[in-house]
Order: C-alpha cells, then sequence, then structure tokens
C-alpha cells in the first residue's frame, strides 16, 4: 500500500469515528448507511465496554450416554430455618435419567457429609461432577468435596462464572422448588416446612413424566415404572402413638400433619398435632383410610403461623 493510500484509509477511518461517536455509537445500519459511504469501519472499544452482552444459550446440553457418567449439583440456601434446623438444601441431577437427590443440611461446611451419603447411597461413584464455584466445591481440605473426588476417582467439573444454565442443577433447584411452593400454599403452611416440602416435591418429581427422556425419572433409573399415588402434603393423618400414660383407656391414636415419606426407612413424617411441640417423627403406623385430603381439614390456628 502507497503511502497516500494509506493516509485516504487512516482518513475514512477517523471519518468513521467522528460520525459513530456522534449518533451515540449506534449500529451503521441505524446511523444509515449512506451518511457513512466513503468510509471504513473500525474496531470500537468504547462498543465492546458498553454494550458487552452474554452469548446466547440454545437451551441445550450434551447428553450423558448412560447413568453417572455426569451429576450436577448445587448447593440452595433458604432465608430462614426450616423445622429442623436447616438453612440449606444440597441437590443431585443425574444427566441421564433427570433422577434427583435433595438433601438437607444446617451449615455449609456440612455438604461434604452429605456428599459422602449420596455416594453410600448410589453404591457407584459417577464419572464425572459439576458444581458451580461455591466455595464449598473448591474446599480441598481433608474430608471436603475436592478431596473425596481424588479419593474416588471422580473428575470434578465446573460451569463458567455467572452460567448457571450450564448447571442442570440450577433448573432442578427451580423445579422442585415450584413444586413445594404449590404443596405448601394448598394447604397454607407455614413456611418453617420448606425442609420436608422441598424432600416431598423430589418424591413427586421422580416420578413424573419428563419430557426430555420421554418417560420417568424413576423408570430411567430402575428400568420399570412404580405404583405412584401420591397423598396431599399436609393432609391430616391419625397415627398409632407410643407415648401412652399409665391408663389402659388412653388414646391410642392422635391428628397428626403427613409430612412425606422418608428415603432411609418404611413409614411417614408425621407431626403430632396433639402435641404440636414435639419434633417430627416416623411412624409406620398410619392406615391409608386415615388420612383426611380435604383442603380445610386442618385448624386455622394450628397452621397459620404469620
Amino acid at each position: 500500500m502507497s503511502r497516500e493510500a494509506a493516509a485516504d484509509s487512516k482518513a475514512a477511518q477517523d471519518r468513521w469515528r467522528e460520525i459513530h461517536a456522534r449518533y451515540g455509537h449506534q449500529s451503521d445500519k441505524r446511523i444509515g448507511l449512506k451518511k457513512l459511504k466513503g468510509m471504513q469501519k473500525v474496531r470500537c472499544p468504547t462498543c465492546l465496554a458498553a454494550k458487552m452482552c452474554r452469548k446466547p444459550h440454545n437451551g441445550k446440553l450434551p447428553r450423558a450416554s448412560y447413568a453417572l457418567e455426569l451429576v450436577y449439583t448445587d448447593l440452595q440456601e433458604f432465608r430462614e430455618h426450616d423445622i429442623d434446623g436447616n438453612k440449606y438444601q444440597a441437590i443431585f441431577v443425574d444427566d441421564k435419567t433427570d433422577r434427583k437427590w435433595c438433601y438437607l443440611i444446617k451449615n455449609k461446611s456440612d455438604y461434604s457429609e452429605v456428599f459422602r451419603l449420596w455416594l453410600s447411597e448410589v453404591g457407584v461413584p459417577p464419572t464425572r461432577i459439576r458444581s458451580d464455584w461455591g466455595g464449598e466445591f473448591r474446599a480441598a481440605v481433608e474430608n471436603q468435596f475436592l478431596k473425596i473426588c481424588l479419593e474416588r476417582g471422580i473428575w470434578p467439573e465446573k460451569s463458567a462464572p455467572y452460567s448457571p444454565e450450564q448447571n442442570k442443577a440450577e433448573r432442578g433447584n427451580r423445579s422442585l422448588l415450584e413444586i413445594a411452593r404449590s404443596i405448601m400454599l394448598h394447604k397454607r403452611l407455614p413456611k418453617k416446612f420448606w425442609g420436608y416440602a422441598m424432600k416431598y416435591a423430589c418424591y413427586i418429581d421422580m416420578h413424573c413424566h419428563a419430557k426430555r427422556i420421554n418417560m420417568t425419572p424413576f423408570k430411567a433409573w430402575f428400568g420399570y415404572d412404580a405404583v405412584f399415588d401420591p397423598p396431599v402434603f399436609g393432609s391430616e393423618v391419625y397415627f398409632r402413638h407410643n407415648d401412652r400414660g399409665t391408663d389402659k383407656l388412653d388414646a391410642t391414636g392422635h391428628r397428626a400433619r403427613f409430612l412425606g415419606f422418608p428415603t432411609d426407612s418404611p413409614g411417614c413424617f408425621v407431626q403430632d398435632l396433639e402435641h404440636p411441640s414435639q419434633p417430627v417423627r416416623i411412624s409406620y403406623d398410619v392406615p391409608i383410610h386415615a388420612f383426611d385430603e380435604s383442603f380445610e381439614t386442618l385448624d386455622a390456628s394450628v397452621i397459620l403461623e404469620q
């Protein structure tokens, strides 16, 4: 390029910068191509700094080819403690089957114990596990997340910062939260029952049809469909209690609130409405005919705590 041509090119670029600045750094199309005729467009650092946006996400991520090839995990914090004193909810989502596991913990530092518990439950460690950049997923000290991954031969992956769409556990949390919120509002339960509502939401989700895999997560994981007829969360039930007095004529059944099913024991979670100060217990003696799933069954003075 000759010296004259280079000078003309620089002048055309400078003229483009001037017009581009005058019109508020808008695109050439909005300024008008006729006004920019004969000018040469160049890179504008101001536009890069002022108009930078996120890359579009098509909503699809590569799917694992077998169960436990890739598992997503996340830790969600709630503003208030639940009835058992928990403040965090940990979730694990298998990419192949869409099955979810939900655990409740009181402190972030307890996540490693939940991780070990989940590994014991599934029996086989996953090939890869993907999380965000939370501190609980970066700890490499003894008995923490990265240490456990190293011991079990699990490859820890991280989603890009501020990119929740790359972690399906984020979407899983939203799905479970929508179910939990709905079942609590349906029975007008106070927020302190969010822990049991989230666990019951995970139980319901496992037996509901998933569009991505065209079956229920339960069938994708176990290979068969289960008979599923869940009671309404928060329903009034009667259960046989063992805290009777010395009088043989005392009632053997107490009114209670149904709060779901435990994953490590047969029976139901129930809260004794006749002794509400007692902790939630597991009872196997809850007959099916004892459920009352009507909307306004429970006494408003008991269930409304503003």
